[in-house]
């Protein structure tokens, strides 16, 4: 996957987890995360879907100002999102609201 030339690498880390459906950790899917300039939006992530597995290793490799820490910022909540859809397990992280993204 490229987050405007960054690539997120998969590491195994060898630990047993229990199955899950379909094993997914966290799930993106259509993720969208404009920043208001005066010069008009400009557009960080576009579109990024992709799913992290549990018990592996997830690098994210680019250039300065690829998208890296803006997207770990909208898996953690840090940020909000444009639009799309981000899951951490059960949690629909898109949906939480200032409180419950501080708990």
């Amino acid at each position: 996957m490229i987050l405007q030339d960054t690539r997120i690498t998969e590491f195994t880390s060898g630990i047993s987890q229990p199955h899950l459906p379909d094993g997914v950790l966290v799930r993106m899917r259509d993720v969208v995360k404009n920043y208001p300039t005066p010069d008009g939006d400009f557009c960080a992530l576009k579109g990024i879907s992709a799913d992290f597995a549990r018990g592996r290793f997830n690098g994210i490799i680019g250039k300065s100002g690829a998208g890296k820490s803006t997207l770990v910022n909208m898996i953690t909540g840090v940020d909000y999102l444009t639009s799309g859809e981000i899951w951490v397990g059960d949690t629909p992280v898109h949906e939480l609201d200032e409180d419950r993204m501080a708990l």
